[in-house]
């Protein structure tokens, strides 16, 4: 997966994107829309270990992202 860590993605149109195994610790994700549209398999949420959030559980944190 892509390594999205520490990225500004700020305001970014996520609806053709693909999540699988994505690295997205301290990514800023604020104001990203379309993210219903895209397509979330997997993604890492740590640090430097490994924390990996699958399906619905990575869909609900990459959207409290983009509220934040």
């Amino acid at each position: 997966g892509a390594d999205l860590r520490r990225a500004s993605l700020r305001g970014a149109q996520l609806d053709k994107v693909l999540f699988d195994g994505t690295r997205v610790h301290a990514a800023d994700l604020r104001g990203a829309t379309g993210l219903d549209g895209a397509s979330v398999v997997s993604i890492d949420i740590g640090e430097s270990e490994p924390v990996r959030l699958d399906g619905d559980a990575a869909r609900a944190w990459l959207r409290d992202q983009t509220a934040e």
